[in-house]
């Protein structure tokens, strides 16, 4: 047998960004195609300590829901996480931080949030009312909590704001957010610039701005941000490039739209909302209570029990599900857990428990919201999957397996003649053998040897998109 000359090594060049989006929505039209989709194993009923029982000593997050289930239409998603996010605004400016395991640094509590729902939703009016029910500054009458930053305009005027906060800690709640992420992703404008400096923000890096003679820095801001708007618009508001450049994965996505719960009143049934019976006084009494613990300064730490908690529930969540959708985008997942950390202090307040040691039982609820908030996600990427596609999906799957199953063990059977076969370049040739290997784990073929190995070199990021949560 004539042995084949060894190919001449290319000079490395470096990989393109990959379209992040694409990826992730091709991943699930070929679980589709498959027949293994992620199955839910969470809904917002679980982030909810008593769902079924409307008692007077309910903790807030009950106490919330209770009562828009009852006199509303909304779901219950809509005012949950907007009162979260007024949580984790007031840790922030009270300089609240936790200490992960395992960790060198302590971790600021800011969230950003995505919160999606459909049109006609409640969603301003949810968060009116939560609002309305928080208690007040008694020198100004204003609400202990609430937004401080505005959308800005201009690069210079999200860095002067930011200059502005007091110790550059704020809250920014965005609604009607499509049309400023579409004009933060494009590379003209005023906005253009914005991008990196919400980047900057969310890393607490320092951020500059400004001429030699006229310069401005801002070091380590820490924003909590809520960006509310249509499930329609934001999915066609994100772009490619948010997905390439971190910007979406520096948020979490909350999914509120009518397809995830069953509202207990029908829109026929809501004629007028009981406003007054949503924000009464025992809710007042409630949030008065939370919100006037001193939490200034407070370093939270986990007790032992947690660091196997969280490790156990990391493989499980991610084999049981989440590996169905995002297998090959791992950071994704890794973004979505570290936020149990934080949640888990945030129901440690809410409970008013003892001391600065967040327990085990703390971090189980905080693991639950991870779950939501990984399962809209997996809404998120669903509504951008065209079911029409599955067919053409499913035909090339079979083909591709059916090449493998004749040719393998042939004298030079590899990636290039997969290539050359079905006009695939080596990316997307390893994301269909990633998909296969997922979906459908009784095939077997020793092309999984360089797919491991591929998955063993670390990726490059791409330009502005820093590891870690």
């Amino acid at each position: 047998m004539t042995k084949k000359a060894p190919a001449t090594k290319k000079p490395a060049t470096a990989t393109p960004p990959h379209a992040v989006e694409r990826q992730m929505v091709d991943s699930y039209l070929r679980a589709i195609a498959l027949d293994d989709t992620a199955q839910q194993i969470a809904d917002i009923l679980m982030l909810v300590d008593n769902p079924l029982v409307d008692v007077q000593t309910n903790d807030a997050i009950s106490m919330i829901f209770h009562r828009f289930y009852k006199h509303t239409n909304a779901h219950p998603a809509l005012p949950i996480f907007t009162f979260l996010s007024m949580v984790s605004a007031w840790c922030v400016e009270n300089k609240a931080t936790c200490k992960i395991p395992k960790t060198k640094k302590a971790t600021e509590l800011d969230t950003w949030v995505m919160l999606l729902s459909d049109t006609g939703a409640m969603k301003s009016l949810s968060a009116s009312i939560i609002t309305d029910a928080m208690p007040r500054d008694l020198a100004t009458g204003r609400p202990l909590v609430e937004s401080n930053f505005v959308q800005p305009v201009s690069n210079g005027s999200y860095v002067q704001q930011l200059d502005d906060l007091p110790d550059h800690r704020g809250f920014w709640k965005q609604d009607e957010a499509s049309q400023f992420i579409k004009q933060v992703d494009a590379t003209t404008g005023a906005l253009a610039g914005v991008n990196g400096s919400m980047l900057l923000t969310k890393d607490h890096g320092s951020i500059g701005y400004g001429t030699k003679g006229d310069a401005m820095s801002v070091d380590g801001p820490v924003l909590t941000v809520l960006m509310i708007n249509t499930i329609k618009a934001m999915i066609s508001a994100i772009s490619e490039e948010s997905m390439n450049n971190g910007m979406f994965r520096r948020f979490t996505t909350a999914w509120a739209g009518r397809d995830s719960f069953e509202s207990g009143k029908s829109f026929a049934d809501t004629a007028l909302f009981d406003l007054e019976a949503i924000g009464d006084e025992i809710l007042q009494d409630e949030l008065a209570a939370i919100f006037t613990q001193s939490i200034e300064g407070n370093a939270y730490t986990f007790s032992l029990p947690c660091t196997r908690l969280y490790s156990s529930t990391f493989k499980t969540f991610w084999e049981r599900q989440y590996s169905r959708f995002l297998s090959n985008h791992e950071v994704y997942y890794r973004t979505y857990m570290m936020e149990s950390w934080r949640y888990a202090v945030f129901h440690h307040i809410l409970h008013k428990k003892p001391g600065l040691v967040v327990d085990e039982y703390s971090l189980q609820w905080g693991l639950k919201v991870s779950m939501y908030l990984l399962n809209s996600l997996q809404q998120f990427i669903n509504a951008q999957a065209n079911r029409a596609e599955v067919p053409n999906v499913k035909q090339k799957i079979d083909k591709f397996i059916d090449f493998i199953r004749v040719n393998e063990g042939k004298p030079y059977f590899g990636m290039r003649e997969i290539s050359r076969k079905f006009t695939m370049k080596k990316e997307e040739i390893f994301g269909m053998l990633r998909s296969i290997k997922v979906h459908d784990p009784k095939f077997k073929t020793s092309l999984f040897e360089l797919l491991k190995e591929a998955d063993a070199t670390p990726a490059k990021c791409p330009r502005g998109n820093k590891k870690g949560a």
